[in-house]
């Protein structure tokens, strides 16, 4: 079993409840919040597609991701520069829940044909697609917050908090 200790207990009850849907515009936003934090000149930032994850109580993780981000900046000079990065992919892992505690711990990763390519555009014109190393975006660990309404919060793991909804219950973004 993934759990040990009673906030483990309650966890993994809410983690295997069902399907996880990622609230891809919502990343989109947040990533393109934390660019501009960073003092890039973002005049848009989206995301697109869906994104599932799926938590079983036999230990077991999938994934299922088919998305896209859009950041569109602006040079110094003016000039439009749009990045687009795209993720796809099933990959698996197995998971536990890290002693006393809501944080996940994964292994054995399985990255089930994964790919995270980058395209930047400047002025229409393409720079290439480059091919990003999967390998850093399979965690060892993440933090996660679950309510038993549907709602999962994933922290420490990337760039940006990421919000889940259980498939079928209205994205955190129809909320705010």
């Amino acid at each position: 079993s993934p759990s040990e200790g009673a906030l483990g207990t309650s966890t993994v009850a809410c983690l295997t409840q069902g399907t996880w849907t990622l609230d891809v515009a919502l990343s989109g936003v947040l990533l393109g919040e934390l660019l501009a934090s960073q003092g890039q000149r973002i005049v848009r930032s989206t995301g697109e597609g869906r994104e599932t994850l799926r938590f079983e109580s036999s230990g077991e993780f999938t994934d299922s991701v088919d998305i896209s981000y859009t950041m569109v900046s602006l040079t110094e000079a003016g000039d439009e520069v749009t990045v687009v990065q795209t993720h796809s992919g099933n990959p698996s892992a197995a998971w536990a829940l890290q002693p006393d505690s809501s944080t996940v711990l994964f292994s054995g990763w399985d990255l089930g044909g994964s790919r995270v390519q980058t395209e930047a555009i400047v002025s229409g014109t393409s720079t290439g697609v480059q091919d990003l190393p999967v390998s850093e975006v399979t965690p060892g660990a993440i933090a996660t917050q679950c309510d038993n309404g549907g709602r999962v919060t994933q922290s420490e793991c990337g760039p940006i908090r990421k919000f889940w909804s259980l498939e079928g219950w209205p994205p955190v973004s129809g909320l705010l």
